[in-house]
């Protein structure tokens, strides 16, 4: 269940359908369904990057469950550069992405835990 934080100094038309779009790229990458992802867009104007306000630049934020690893985060920083570039105008040089996974015990979600309910599910499946 990725939670996912996307902030940028590049003004967006239809944040609503730009927030779609990379939910759904999001989704893809980490192999999550759309249905698990909750998505925040934010237009900063005064967002600060390496030294400029003024060229287009971004930053992502990805709490996501069980599978990051090392190699799967360069894959999906890759991807994440080159869709940026297409959708923002953003250089690959003008972006971070943090992948964090903050554990099962530490998400919430249907009045618990994400590891609660994991386990729950688990049991009646028995």
């Amino acid at each position: 269940m990725p939670l996912c934080t996307f902030i940028t100094n590049v003004k967006i038309e239809d944040t609503r359908k730009f927030a779609v779009e990379l939910t759904e790229f999001i989704s893809q990458q980490v192999e999550k369904p759309v249905a698990f992802i909750s998505m925040h867009i934010k237009y900063d104007p005064d967002f600060y990057f390496a030294g400029s306000f003024d060229e287009p630049a971004c930053r992502l934020h990805v709490d996501n469950l069980w599978n990051n690893t090392p190699e799967a985060a360069i894959k999906w920083s890759a991807a994440y550069a080159s869709f940026f570039q297409t959708k923002l105008g953003i250089a690959q040089d003008r972006y971070h992405v943090a992948f964090e996974d903050s554990g099962p015990d530490y998400i919430g979600a249907f009045g618990s835990t994400a590891e609660a309910n994991r386990l729950a599910a688990l049991k009646q499946g028995q």
